[in-house]
């Protein structure tokens, strides 16, 4: 999942990781776009939750950049971790912080 407000930016970033042949690459506009489809995707939601389905991380890596209006990706990763630590999943999500901030 490569998220950042920078549409240029996710395109330079998904046709790199594209052009290796062995990712299907996935964009998000902002940290809420990403936090959708990283909880649409993956068993985020309480053991307790009867829309959980098994334990399935459909995202093997997250691309995230850091300033993004909405949500920026520090609140979109803590997020997660908050989603992570509450479903006591301990595999969790590798997500890196990609920035062009100076």
């Amino acid at each position: 999942l490569v998220v950042d407000d920078d549409n240029g930016q996710r395109m330079v970033i998904r046709a790199m990781l594209s052009k290796m042949g062995y990712f299907e690459v996935v964009t998000a506009e902002d940290g809420e776009q990403a936090l959708a489809k990283i909880q649409e995707t993956s068993p985020l939601r309480g053991p307790d939750d009867p829309s959980r389905d098994p334990p399935i991380k459909a995202f093997d890596l997250v691309l995230m950049d850091g300033f993004m209006p909405n949500m920026t990706g520090w609140d979109c990763t803590r997020a997660v971790r908050t989603a992570e630590d509450n479903a006591a999943i301990t595999d969790r999500l590798i997500i890196i912080g990609v920035t062009g901030a100076t």
